[in-house]
């Protein structure tokens, strides 16, 4: 992936500077004069620049890119088991640090990797296995919610309450109304 920002200079990119200023005058050209098919013409040169320094960003940082492979083959390895692990353990009472001890991070390192790998806090992804579970339970008209909220892992019944609400948009009370009986089990869903 590219920075935010990459400043191209005759001595850091001395192999595609001359082309890429060159591509920067026909734009400017292209602008000014703004003919039939300009603006393609325009976003055509525009790519080029793109590619070029796509391609030999990667090339100039390829040796750093063997060691990343590395690092990153090694992350995914760790996370597809703490992945896997919160999966077979969600029920239990997981912590941020248990998990990242788990991994062998620091709890601060863990959860920004856990971020990145998974496009999920810790809490959100663990709240998100625990609901999962919990609305197979709910189907179940023997069960009472407390009941459910204890065996899919949460410490109270407004802690389920609350995360029930933040995964599924809804208003946990509005579908008490609607669709538990009268033993306080949902039966339906």
């Amino acid at each position: 992936l590219l920075s935010p920002a990459i400043l191209i200079t005759k001595e850091e990119y001395p192999q595609i500077y001359e082309h890429i200023h060159s591509l920067m005058l026909e734009i400017k050209d292209e602008y000014m004069n703004f003919t039939t098919y300009s603006e393609i013409s325009i976003i055509a040169k525009f790519l080029e620049i793109l590619v070029d320094i796509g391609r030999n960003h990667k090339a100039f940082h390829q040796q750093d890119g063997d060691r990343d492979i590395h690092h990153q083959k090694e992350y995914m390895e760790k996370f597809l088991f703490i992945t896997d692990y919160i999966s077979n353990h969600f029920s239990e009472n997981l912590t941020l640090e248990e998990v990242a001890s788990l991994a062998g991070f620091s709890k601060y390192h863990f959860a920004r990797l856990f971020k990145q790998y998974t496009n999920s806090s810790f809490y959100k992804f663990l709240n998100q296995k625990r609901i999962e579970y919990a609305k197979s339970l709910l189907l179940d008209p023997e069960l009472a919610v407390t009941e459910v909220a204890a065996q899919s892992g949460f410490s109270s019944l407004s802690a389920f309450r609350i995360a029930f609400q933040v995964e599924q948009a809804v208003c946990f009370s509005l579908i008490q109304r609607f669709l538990c009986g009268g033993s306080g089990a949902f039966t339906g869903f």
